[in-house]
């Protein structure tokens, strides 16, 4: 019994070829192997991958494993956003200021515009609509006063304000058929200016609104 010069194995001496390479017996390389380890397999001489390999296998994984980790900690309800407040006072809506977080289509309610809502239930919210005729309508809901799905709201229109800029635009993008909406909502309505001397009904709110929004589903 001898062994391979390539590889090492074990051969039989009449052997011409090795069985474990097939290189030729008859043929000694610069540098011969020595005899392999009883019960030593040929996968032991395997090289480990290469630096090089391992890196452009990360690149190729990465994208993979960034877009599991947004859908896992964003999901969809993180689609639209919102940047701004509202600031309320008077007699008819009280004193409060909100800040929406998140931003609904009317589409749902069958009409074109957005419910602007804060991340707390019963915190309030504006409702803006643009009807065909009118143009837009502002309403907004006074916090805590909904009872049994049922809200005291107030609607601020452009006779008493200064300022009644009011923007919604359709986008080219829809998410379970809901085609986002973008817009923006800026208000300096003053009460005390829309007032009328010796009227008995309440004064109209005073309300400051800078409110930008986009991607509402």
């Amino acid at each position: 019994m001898s062994y391979c010069p390539h590889c090492g194995a074990d051969v039989a001496s009449s052997a011409r070829f090795c069985s474990e390479c097939g290189g030729d017996q008859q043929t000694t390389g610069a540098n011969p192997l020595p005899p392999r380890s009883p019960g030593a397999s040929s996968k032991a001489g395997r090289q480990p991958p290469s630096p090089r390999r391992i890196l452009v296998l990360s690149m190729v994984s990465l994208p993979i494993w960034v877009a599991l980790l947004y859908f896992v900690t964003q999901g969809p309800s993180s689609c639209s956003s919102t940047e701004g407040k509202l600031v309320a006072s008077g007699e008819a809506l009280g004193d409060f200021t909100l800040t929406p977080t998140q931003c609904r289509s009317g589409e749902h309610e069958q009409f074109f515009g957005v419910y602007l809502l804060p991340e707390a239930n019963n915190k309030g919210g504006v409702k803006i609509v643009k009807d065909p005729t009118s143009g837009y309508r502002v309403t907004i809901e006074k916090p805590g006063s909904c009872k049994e799905d049922v809200c005291e709201v107030v609607e601020v229109t452009a006779d008493g304000c200064e300022t009644f800029k009011v923007r919604v635009v359709p986008t080219s993008t829809y998410v379970n058929d809901i085609r986002l909406l973008d817009g923006s909502l800026h208000l300096d309505c003053d009460g005390d200016k829309a007032s009328r001397p010796g009227s008995r009904a309440p004064r109209p709110p005073t309300v400051k609104a800078n409110i930008t929004f986009e991607s509402c589903d």
